[in-house]
């Protein structure tokens, strides 16, 4: 009997990165023919699937640090725009024009509680914005005023500004409150056990219970065995590639 047997590859010194990255492209691979290869096979492909998401959501610094100048630049962008709107109600004031005067007058006398909500804090302001424009967007002679000096779509663009950094100051938050709980460095072992169990079980099937399917199967994963086993470092002595790196997760 010819007996099949996975290309070696030492897991526990990937990269936790690469570790994540193989056992979802090992979970990819497997999905679409999960039921057709087996109970076992189909038990610990849920297993990885479990524990490779629950060390994906540990693994957020990144996301975390990209996001956070994705905060400050919309919050600088509705800044600006706001900043905008009172340059032009402000010179509106001091027009020769009548309509122009009036109509300035009237935005500056609602504007003139809101008139410094830039400097409080960011969430805050979102908030105040939004209170704002939703009594502007109930107001005609507001928005009367602000169509006379041609800025009512500058106060459109507030409220979609408005949302651009809401959605990405509640998707930081999101991620930060995703940190609570152990870490992905915790979490990891789990995430190894559970790509061996699997590779085991297609191991196992493509010995003894082999099909067409299996046999595919097998062949992908090796190829995606031999694809990582580079990138393990030759000098980590069984160490992560980066545990600086990953002692920071």
């Amino acid at each position: 009997m010819d007996i099949k047997t996975f290309s070696p590859l030492y897991v526990g010194r990937l990269g936790i990165n690469d570790l994540f990255s193989l056992n979802q492209a090992t979970i990819d691979t497997a999905n679409p023919v999960i039921v057709e290869i087996g109970g076992i096979p189909q038990a610990t492909l849920t297993n990885l699937v479990n524990t490779n998401s629950a060390m994906g959501a540990r693994m957020n610094k990144a996301q975390r640090e990209e996001l956070t100048p994705k905060v400050k630049a919309a919050d600088k962008d509705r800044d600006q725009c706001f900043g905008e709107i009172k340059r032009e109600i402000s010179a509106a004031v001091k027009s020769r024009n009548t309509s122009k005067s009036e109509a300035g007058n009237k935005l500056k006398i609602f504007l003139d509680p809101y008139w410094e909500i830039h400097t409080g804090a960011m969430n805050t302001e979102t908030e105040i914005i939004a209170e704002m424009l939703s009594k502007y967007a109930s107001n005609d002679e507001l928005k009367a005023a602000a169509a006379t000096l041609t800025i009512d779509d500058l106060f459109t663009e507030l409220g979609t500004l408005n949302a651009t950094f809401n959605a990405l100051y509640t998707q930081r938050n999101a991620t930060e409150a995703s940190e609570a709980g152990p870490s992905a460095s915790n979490l990891r072992p789990d995430a190894e056990k559970a790509y061996e169990q699997f590779c085991t079980a297609i191991e196992q099937a493509a010995n003894f219970t082999p099909s067409a399917t299996i046999t595919t199967l097998f062949n992908q994963l090796d190829v995606l065995r031999k694809k990582y086993a580079p990138l393990i470092s030759k000098s980590s002595n069984g160490q992560p590639a980066n545990p600086a790196a990953e002692a920071a997760d």
